[in-house]
């Protein structure tokens, strides 16, 4: 059977995973902890786990949001979406006696119904039984492209850029110069097989993923080299002048260290000739004064000559 005709559109899922309500009781115990596996499509790559929670009462918070890419195919004719694109969300719980982590509960959603663009608070019950777990998550969606051309807010694009509306909000689709600038991540006919809709979304996501870190505008240029000699030539002198100045600076060094060793030495050797030009001996005497035998005796000695005996009339 053909496949009827479609419009391609390729549409980003932040969904934030908030909290669950009413944990069951047997759950809720010293030692456990609650989780929340998320899985879109059978890749590895859309498969995402939350960080673990203390189950300590009925409601745990988890607030991480993961991010997943999907293309769709629109119905010319009704304007809706063809296929399914579930995302599945498992409660689990585990513990240190626990080999593996205990399923207690899961649900999905169609993010399908959730393709145009806009913010939703939605509660999704983990189970059909009454009094099921509830998880609250927080669904932002953005178109990227519309048939094969990116889509950008009213007033963004060239004058006179295609309009369309998307969930009942107006937006334009950027031109082909646009996109060329920006950098595309081009559609090829590929991502729309005919197969299951979640290896389509698989492979389409993973392609998204790798085409923004690779994609680059179609008309960059490559660098001139013309540019580069100057600051060569620049970077060799100011490397010449740090050389020399570094020379400068040794040479320097050298002569204040051979400096300081020369006075040192000379301090070390000046000492002990002093002291053998001037030895000092303990109880030195002055040397004998020699007198002059014509000399008269001082006066001193005359006033304190001894008295011969003699009387003095």
């Amino acid at each position: 059977m053909k496949r009827s005709k479609g419009t391609k559109v390729k549409i980003e899922y932040n969904v934030t995973v908030h909290s669950i309500s009413g944990l069951p009781k047997s759950a809720i115990a010293t030692g456990n902890e609650v989780f929340i596996e998320c899985k879109r499509g059978k890749k590895a790559e859309n498969h995402f786990t939350t960080k673990k929670v203390p189950a300590e009462s009925k409601d745990v918070t988890f607030s991480q949001k993961v991010t997943l890419f999907c293309s769709l195919v629109k119905d010319e004719k009704t304007q809706k979406y063809k296929d399914k694109k579930h995302m599945s969300f498992t409660l689990k719980l585990t513990n240190s006696k626990l080999k593996k982590p205990d399923d207690l509960g899961k649900g999905q959603i169609n993010l399908v119904d959730f393709a145009d663009p806009g913010v939703r608070h939605e509660s999704v019950a983990l189970g059909k039984e009454k009094g099921a777990p509830q998880l609250m998550i927080k669904l932002e969606t953005n178109v990227l492209k519309y048939d094969g051309k990116k889509v950008v807010k009213p007033g963004t694009g060239t004058p006179g850029a295609q309009k369309v509306k998307l969930g009942g909000i107006d937006f334009e689709l950027a031109t082909a110069d646009e996109q060329s600038e920006a950098g595309s991540d081009s559609d090829e006919a590929s991502d729309f097989p005919d197969e299951d809709p979640e290896e389509v979304s698989s492979k389409s996501s993973a392609k998204l993923a790798v085409s923004k870190d690779v994609a680059k505008p179609a008309d960059a240029k490559k660098p001139d080299s013309s540019h580069s000699k100057p600051a060569t030539d620049d970077l060799e002198a100011e490397l010449k002048d740090l050389k020399r100045d570094k020379e400068r600076l040794q040479k320097k060094l050298d002569r204040l260290e051979a400096a300081k060793a020369e006075n040192g030495v000379n301090a070390d050797t000046k000492k002990p000739e002093a002291q053998l030009a001037e030895p000092k001996t303990e109880n030195a005497q002055p040397p004998p004064r020699v007198q002059d035998p014509h000399a008269s005796p001082p006066a001193a000695n005359i006033a304190t000559r001894p008295n011969s005996g003699a009387a003095v009339d």
